[in-house]
């Protein structure tokens, strides 16, 4: 009878999670200027918050939270001078603001094109 000797040994793979950010935050407005998306590099995903004029409140009347804020929904869009985008990553316990100034050529456009968004959603209908 032979024998043969094995060399048993296992493989162990180890998947290694690094927590980091968030970092590098950018806010970017759409081609239309209706909306803004807030991004940033986070591991693992950062939560987004919306916040007026450094108030360090989110809105009263409307809780935004996500990369994107659609501005058509802002109450009070006449007296908006900044937005902050706060973004949070939970697990590095990190925070990170960055404003979006909005001028008044800048708040009249929005102004013009949130109120033709609402007037065809009202022919829609």
């Amino acid at each position: 009878m032979y024998f043969a000797a094995l060399d048993t040994y296992s493989i162990i793979r180890l998947t290694c999670y690094v927590l980091d950010g968030p970092r590098s935050v950018n806010i970017t407005l759409s081609e239309d200027r209706s909306r803004l998306r807030c991004t940033a590099e986070s591991n693992p995903p950062a939560s987004y918050r919306w916040m007026p004029n450094n108030s360090g409140h989110a809105f009263s009347q409307y809780a935004y939270s996500g990369q994107e804020l659609n501005l058509c929904t802002i109450a009070n869009l006449q007296q908006l001078q900044r937005l902050f985008c706060e973004v949070r990553n939970t697990a590095t316990n990190q925070t990170l603001t960055k404003a979006f100034i909005i001028n008044a050529t800048l708040r009249e456009d929005i102004i013009g094109i949130c109120s033709k968004k609402f007037t065809s959603f009202e022919l829609e209908l």
